[in-house]
């Protein structure tokens, strides 16, 4: 059995906006690396102790930049996956401009995200581009699945 489909003039902007996610994961992790730096934390500890963090403010404010990049590298494999084309998830393929849209939208308010979840404030989490990351998920996903279950109808057909 043989698949054709043909690639839309606007699919290159799907495929640079699935670079942005690994940008500001990239992003995220020199920030922890300057942050080690100027703490003098060692690279095979992880995360800081409860006796350091309560001596110095920042290394509770490492602990919480710690924890960013593997929180927004987890949740990017999902946008990725919907914005790109594969048989399961072609919104790209069919809808690049949106799916890029959406993808480069979920990568900009990672930005604030990481900043909010960087204070140590649990507040600022949630209040800086959490909800605007959480919608295009929820977003990306019906239309990926509306594309592939569309694309299956027709091949029945």
């Amino acid at each position: 059995m043989t698949a054709t489909f043909t690639v839309p003039n606007d699919y290159h902007y799907a495929a640079a906006a699935m670079s942005l996610p690994a940008l500001v994961v990239w992003g995220q992790v020199i920030t922890v690396g300057m942050l080690r730096k100027r703490l003098k934390i060692p690279y095979p500890q992880l995360y800081v102790d409860k006796a350091q963090e309560e001596a110095d403010e920042n290394g509770r404010l490492f602990n919480c930049a710690q924890r960013k990049p593997p929180r927004s590298f987890s949740l990017s494999q999902v946008t990725i996956l919907c914005t790109r084309r594969t048989p399961m998830h072609p919104t790209g393929l069919r809808y690049p401009l949106l799916a890029a849209s959406v993808c480069a939208f979920w990568s900009i308010t990672r930005i604030p995200f990481t900043l909010g979840y960087m204070t140590g404030d649990p507040v600022k989490r949630g209040r800086y581009g959490a909800k605007y990351a959480f919608g295009c998920s929820i977003l990306l996903s019906p239309v990926a699945a509306y594309v592939a279950g569309k694309r299956l109808l027709e091949a029945a057909i």
